[in-house]
């Protein structure tokens, strides 16, 4: 049986950053217009492909990394309320839309960067029912997502019929994280 490593790798890293890197081009080239000439619908155009260059990575983060979803969340409703604030006012060259989309796309990097540096570690695939026994809560709206909150640490664990995937948020020494919660011993079984 495999044990449980520490995982450095983040293959999801470029198609969460890539679209990141392209939508404040978009969103400054909406700022922008105004003094170039552009008509309302370019720049209303760009500003909504920008929010959805910024919306996919997002979404792919909730997906990817579950300790992410709530930030990731408010950042796509933020996204969502900014997008048709244009569509319900005057347009405004004091302040365009453009200006708290890039602080939305600041917030956005912040948030797919922080959680992508949380401490992940790959294990072995484990039963629920003994994930149950030690005291983790499976989620409802995900059945393979186990949640626990010790010892100042918030983990989620993420279990298919191949492997386990542990992530980790707070405070914990990184060389024995997956036996502070008790995966260790299951591993053993």
């Amino acid at each position: 049986m495999e044990a449980w490593a520490r995982d450095t790798t983040a293959p999801e890293g470029a198609t969460l950053l890539f679209p990141l890197a392209w939508s404040p081009l978009l969103l400054l080239a909406s700022l922008a217009g105004p003094t170039i000439g552009l008509p309302e619908t370019v720049e209303l155009a760009l500003l909504w492909i920008g929010l959805l260059l910024m919306a996919f990575p997002l979404w792919r983060l909730m997906e990817l990394r579950p300790l992410g979803r709530r930030n990731a969340r408010n950042f796509l409703v933020l996204g969502a309320v900014l997008a048709f604030v244009p569509l319900l006012t005057e347009r405004s060259t004091l302040f365009p839309p453009a200006l708290p989309a890039l602080v939305l796309w600041l917030g956005a990097v912040f948030a797919v960067h922080s959680t992508m540096k949380l401490e992940r570690w790959v294990g072995p695939s484990t039963k629920p029912l003994a994930l149950r026994a030690l005291g983790w809560h499976q989620d409802r709206a995900r059945p393979d997502l186990f949640l626990l909150r010790k010892h100042g640490v918030e983990a989620v664990l993420r279990v298919d019929a191949a492997r386990s995937v542990l992530d980790l948020r707070g405070s914990t020494p990184t060389s024995s994280a997956p036996n502070d919660l008790g995966l260790r011993d299951l591993e053993q079984e």
